[in-house]
């Protein structure tokens, strides 16, 4: 067995609507995400019209890991110029993969209370290392952004 489909009515409180956050399904349209497992955890989302052949071409391109995999991420910010560079998962590869810079990122759940109680400290590591031109201190949202070079 290559591929298995599974159906999951999203309106279910109880099992649809936690898958439906997990994939980041939103929407009331069907539709179908390719996904590795629980190992590696990508996702690679169908955004064709549902047609036997273009369904066809999507399972043949996840067979042979020919898709893109979708990452969850928030909205670039509009001004991050502040001493701590806010990461989200469409900007990670132009700042923390820079190779002209070392960066340190936390990467965070705002619920964390380990999280929260480490970010007054991290905001003044920052603000304490902002003339430092060659350093960049980041964070980012584990829960709203990924990046595949991002293991939390």
């Amino acid at each position: 067995m290559q591929l298995i489909f599974v159906y999951v009515e999203l309106d279910n409180e109880d099992v649809g609507k936690p898958v439906g956050d997990y994939f980041g399904i939103t929407g009331d349209a069907p539709q179908v995400i390719g996904y590795t497992g629980n190992d590696d955890g990508m996702k690679f989302v169908f955004a064709q019209d549902l047609t036997f052949e273009n369904l066809k071409a999507f399972g043949e391109g996840f067979l042979e890991e020919k898709l893109k995999a979708f990452y969850k991420y928030d909205p670039i910010p509009k001004n991050n110029d502040s001493d701590l560079k806010i990461i989200v998962g469409n900007n990670f590869h132009d700042i923390v993969l820079d190779e002209s810079n070392d960066v340190q990122l936390e990467i965070y759940a705002p619920w964390c209370g380990h999280c929260q109680a480490l970010e007054p400290t991290y905001n003044k590591l920052a603000k304490y290392l902002r003339d430092i031109d060659s350093l960049v201190i980041t964070k980012m949202d584990g829960t709203t952004n990924k990046h595949p070079k991002a293991k939390e």
